[in-house]
């Protein structure tokens, strides 16, 4: 059985409550632009972290079989 020792991956927090807050508070276009790149930000570092914990899982799995 091989599994991630999650303690050992990079973590990156994302507070969506926070983030919500922020947005309705946002009193221009431009503030609530801003605060869209922001979250588009966020979620490009999310998805390859994520995929490259689930590449380095199955890499391994296939190297123990």
């Amino acid at each position: 059985m091989v599994e991630l020792n999650n303690n050992t991956l990079l973590k990156v927090v994302f507070n969506v409550h926070y983030h919500t807050r922020v947005v309705r508070m946002a009193r221009s276009k431009t503030e609530r632009h801003y605060l869209a790149e922001q979250l588009q930000n966020v979620n490009w570092l999310l998805r390859p972290l994520d995929q490259r914990a689930k590449t380095t899982l199955t890499v391994t799995r296939e190297l123990v079989r």
